[in-house]
């Protein structure tokens, strides 16, 4: 799974931060 950067470009290395922007976005789309 791939891990879209949310808020700063280097956050994506925070796995939790990454989970949580992600189920965002999914629920936006």
């Amino acid at each position: 799974m791939e891990c879209i950067v949310c808020g700063d470009e280097n956050q994506n290395d925070d796995s939790k931060f990454c989970s949580s922007c992600g189920s965002r976005l999914t629920n936006q789309k």
